[in-house]
């Protein structure tokens, strides 16, 4: 396989699932680092991007953009992706509830600033909502995966979006307490997942600090 190089900012946020990804299939790659003003501006009209969007990431010879697509195209290439359409819907959907989730938590933390509507959206959505996830995990049989008996892309995106935005600061104090009281067996499911890849368990503990 030719060099691998990921192309973003310094957030986790739309390449982090990607990431999870390279680690826990052992893949090694560049992690390329743009800053949000000048240094990425240099490049952004380079060609080298396709739509002048980051993430992109190159491999095997190629240039994959926008995030849900590099997301899935890496699943299938590593063999986390499943072949009947059911279940690929099962999977699919799960990569598409958990960027809604993602995408009112940015609305309400980092575009609003409002916290106490954060706050107050927590409370009176998030539980139904995890809850829902939940259902699909005890449905599958609580067996450590979310669709069939073998990790997918669905299992990737659910213990990003759990282990980066629940159980870890800053965000555990307020977050732990929804998955303890109305979804403990997501929190199952990520503390196994995590135990499940070394590779990534070692790259979760020595990561930098980024935003969001």
């Amino acid at each position: 396989m030719s060099e691998v190089t990921l192309h973003y900012f310094g957030l986790y946020a739309k390449a982090e699932v990607t990431r999870m990804i390279l680690h826990y299939t052992n893949t090694p790659f560049n992690d390329r680092i743009y800053s949000d003003d000048d240094t990425w501006l240099q490049y952004k009209k380079s060609g080298l991007f396709e739509f002048e969007q980051l993430p992109m990431l190159e491999i095997d010879g190629l240039r994959l953009v926008q995030s849900l697509s590099i997301e899935r195209y890496l699943c299938q290439k590593f063999g986390y992706y499943p072949s009947d359409p059911y279940e690929i819907h099962l999977t699919e959907s799960l990569q598409n509830i958990w960027q809604d989730f993602i995408q009112h938590k940015v609305e309400w933390t980092w575009i609003k600033k409002d916290l106490e509507g954060w706050d107050n959206w927590c409370d009176n959505e998030l539980p139904r909502i995890i809850q829902s996830i939940e259902a699909r995990y005890i449905n599958n049989g609580c067996n450590g995966h979310f669709v069939g008996n073998s990790t997918t892309l669905g299992d990737f995106c659910t213990f990003r979006s759990l282990y980066d935005h629940f159980m870890i600061s800053p965000w555990s104090e307020k977050m732990m307490p929804f998955l303890r009281n109305h979804a403990p067996k997501l929190l199952e499911f990520a503390e196994n997942f995590l135990n499940s890849s070394l590779s990534l368990k070692n790259y979760l503990a020595n990561r930098p600090e980024r935003r969001f």
